[in-house]
């Protein structure tokens, strides 16, 4: 997403003195209230890999909102049309059109991109009869939209259903969107039935021909956020009409939530176009997937790891099995990867070994469960140089022994690499400051380089009194604790 431009105050706006003469209140500088409302709109933009559906809990519109602290607020935001650029559109109100007409409205003092979020205020809809209702006003909403002739550059829809969700590759083709740059669709629940040939209904939805001749020479897509009923869809789409490649050609974030195995018309084919659609976009530097789960023997190994993997700068898998991120190791070659809130069930699950160009590596709220496949990946790690462990139960001394066993065990040294080591918020009470410090000294004794960074943050142990062990594990840069 393209970065907001600087606000500049706007000079019919008259600075207030910091202290009033009469009462000697002290009043907030305008420039100071810009940076308010800017932090607001900036920090309210939803994070599309989440775990929960952000656009019911993010407090989009933040700084619309601080305009009603007084008047002298409300000025500051209406002086600055930067602030205008987030639509916001609830498409379960019953003001949800006249809303977009006076943000439209509101938003024609700025020649800036807008970004324009369709979104829904209840987490349910409140009757089966939604349905109709709720893909009439998307619609409605999208084509009111188009007729405005506003350039978009971020457009983000939020529905329950899936038939209320527009189709990607119709939304990639028409040219009022060629200037998307940040494209999120997503939804709850699946209610559509796959088509007995969904090549066919394809190509009755794109046309004999496909979207080229209405393409644009270029891209300006980056970010692709898609659920996986949305995903499935757009794969149908490539297979009929190979053009609408060229609106992902410059694609850098790529996320997909909530595909598995029994997501609608996502079979063995599919899952073949969506490696092939992952290894094709020449720019992509991050990937993300949440909650994916796809069953052992049903997909991806019917089609065997390519002999060169993808290359991928940063792989980000969240909310998913073990056995579904072992099957999905395999065809991705990234240089960063983070591992959050993923589920390893008793008894160990399969054994897995990281990419070889895996040089970061992240992992985040993982449970106790996770603790066995951990010592063997790590010990398989050779060319990690940075160890991030965030909020995790499985981090113990426990964990710590039985990771210098196994590589004990392999003959090999721990972590051979790294150079920069970080633990946040590890609370487990089995995790102690000496059990830490033994782990690092026992690593140090291997043929091993030189810790340049060590962090031990929030609620981890404290390294309170380093003492002589601070040289024992051979730290050559600094440490830091809070």
């Amino acid at each position: 997403m393209s970065s907001t431009p600087v606000i500049q105050a706007n000079p019919s706006v008259q600075s207030s003195s910091l202290v009033h003469p009469s009462t000697g209140v002290r009043r907030i500088s305008i420039s100071i209230i810009q940076t308010i409302l800017q932090m607001a709109a900036s920090t309210s933009i939803p994070d599309p890999s989440a775990a929960v559906s952000p656009f019911t809990l993010c407090a989009i519109g933040e700084a619309r909102r601080l305009r009603l602290v007084c008047t002298s607020w409300r000025a500051v935001y209406d002086s600055t049309p930067s602030l205008w650029t987030a639509v916001v559109v609830f498409h379960d109100s019953d003001t949800a059109q006249d809303s977009l007409r006076t943000q439209i409205d509101k938003s024609r003092k700025t020649s800036l991109l807008l970004s324009l979020y369709v979104l829904r205020r209840s987490a349910a809809p409140r009757a089966m009869e939604s349905k109709d209702g709720e893909r009439e006003m998307v619609n409605r909403i999208l084509d009111q939209l188009v007729r405005e002739k506003r350039r978009i550059g971020t457009l983000v829809v939020d529905t329950y259903w899936t038939s209320s969700l527009p189709d990607p590759a119709t939304i990639l083709a028409m040219p009022a969107f060629k200037d998307v740059r940040h494209l999120e669709l997503n939804c709850t629940f699946d209610d559509v039935t796959p088509p007995s040939d969904p090549l066919t209904a394809a190509k009755r939805i794109t046309g004999a021909n496909g979207y080229g001749a209405s393409l644009p020479p270029f891209s300006n897509l980056s970010t692709l956020s898609l659920d996986g009923k949305s995903v499935v869809k757009l794969l149908i789409s490539l297979e009929s009409s190979s053009s609408i490649y060229r609106r992902l050609s410059m694609l850098e974030s790529f996320t997909i939530t909530h595909l598995s195995s029994s997501t609608i018309g996502f079979t063995a084919p599919p899952m073949e176009y969506l490696l092939f659609l992952i290894d094709s976009l020449g720019h992509l530097k991050r990937l993300s997937f949440v909650d994916l789960d796809i069953e052992e023997g049903t997909i991806l190994p019917a089609i065997y790891p390519p002999l060169f993997p993808t290359f991928i700068g940063t792989l980000e898998i969240k909310h998913t099995k073990w056995p579904t991120i072992a099957h999905l190791l395999p065809y991705l070659s990234p240089s960063k990867v983070t591992l959050e809130a993923c589920y390893f069930d008793p008894p160990s699950p399969i054994p897995v070994q990281l990419p070889s160009r895996v040089t970061h590596l992240t992992l985040s709220h993982l449970s106790e469960y996770a603790a066995h496949p951990l010592a063997e990946i790590l010990s398989n790690w050779t060319t990690g140089v940075e160890l991030t462990i965030d909020s995790s139960e499985f981090l113990s001394n426990e964990f710590l022994l039985l990771f210098r066993a196994v590589s004990s065990g392999k003959e090999r040294p721990i972590l051979e690499s790294l150079r920069h080591l970080r633990v946040v918020d590890c609370s487990n009470r089995q995790l102690t400051t000496s059990g830490l410090l033994d782990f690092l000294e026992a690593r140090a004794l291997g043929r091993v380089s030189r810790l340049e960074a060590l962090e031990v943050i929030g609620s981890s142990p404290k390294l309170l009194d380093l003492g002589e062990r601070y040289r024992a594990y051979n730290l050559a840069g600094n440490a830091a604790w809070e």
